[in-house]
């Protein structure tokens, strides 16, 4: 029994006991039970409406952390294409022979290779792609 039903049962006895008049008695239950029973819906609407607020934060709380899921993932994704020095191919013609072949590179840029088909050493000079080296008088 919860404390709420034992303290209603506590007010119905001390009515009967300070009432003589047993119809009296009867319709100050009644009322009382109405008023009960009133405050019981209210409060039981109250928490209806509470959950329904809790779902749609729920839901809401859900779209917005798939959202939020999809712009790690992309951040990670330009993270890892603008800073992480990933792996990559570079095309090379041996001075040597005109031997073509493809290595494969990383961030941390080989000073020198050997050519698979005349085994001569090849110096390599890495240059930065975004510079760009000319004369200004080459473009006329």
């Amino acid at each position: 029994m919860t404390e709420l039903q034992k303290e209603f049962k506590k007010i119905l006895a001390n009515i009967e006991k300070h009432l003589s008049n047993e119809q009296d008695v009867e319709y100050v239950k009644e009322q009382f039970f109405k008023a009960y029973t009133l405050f019981l819906d209210e409060v039981d609407e109250l928490q209806q409406s509470t959950n329904k607020r809790i779902d749609a934060i729920a839901v809401k709380h859900q779209v917005v952390e798939a959202k939020l899921a999809q712009m790690e993932s992309a951040l990670e994704h330009i993270q890892k294409e603008i800073y992480d020095e990933d792996e990559y191919d570079a095309d090379i013609i041996c001075p040597y022979c005109s031997a073509e072949f493809t290595i494969e590179a990383s961030g941390e840029e080989q000073e020198s290779i050997v050519c698979p088909a005349c085994n001569n050493e090849i110096d390599l000079e890495w240059h930065d792609e975004t510079h760009h080296d000319y004369d200004e008088d080459d473009d006329m």
